[in-house]
């Protein structure tokens, strides 16, 4: 199963990711960058693509994708809201709520990217303390 991964500059453990997974992708100006990471998608059609964000509280799984961020439509015309991919034995509970931050545009981009492009890519996203890093990809169900 191939997986490529993504984070933000923002990532407090980007050096650790790093080591996890050499071929990281990090985003420093989301529109550009997603833009160019999509490209990068229809070219390598991976199995899955992991989204990491941080958290200073428990690690959780997020659900859906939801197209709003501040107020505004993330994409016009588009769903309410976009399912992600919650792995089958999931290491991490799942958010009961959807995340409202630049990692929900980034979320709601690529997965309308991935549903509309027919890719038979699966985005999981996962927000991260620092302590679970480690366990980042033992996520990806085989």
């Amino acid at each position: 199963m191939s997986s490529t991964v993504y984070t933000f500059r923002t990532f407090p453990k980007i050096n650790a990711l790093k080591k996890l997974f050499p071929h990281l992708f990090i985003f420093g100006k989301l529109k550009n960058d997603i833009e160019s990471f999509c490209d990068h998608l229809q070219k390598v059609k991976p199995d899955f693509v992991i989204g990491v964000g941080a958290t200073k509280t428990k690690s959780v799984f997020e659900p859906v994708a939801v197209n709003n961020i501040h107020g505004h439509k993330i994409i016009v015309g588009a769903p309410e809201k976009l399912s992600l991919h919650i792995p089958i034995y999931p290491t991490f509970s799942v958010s009961p709520k959807p995340s409202k931050s630049f990692c929900n545009y980034s979320m709601f981009k690529i997965q309308y990217f991935i549903s509309q492009h027919q890719l038979p890519t699966k985005l999981i996203f996962v927000h991260i303390n620092s302590k679970d890093v480690q366990s980042l990809p033992k996520i990806i169900e085989f």
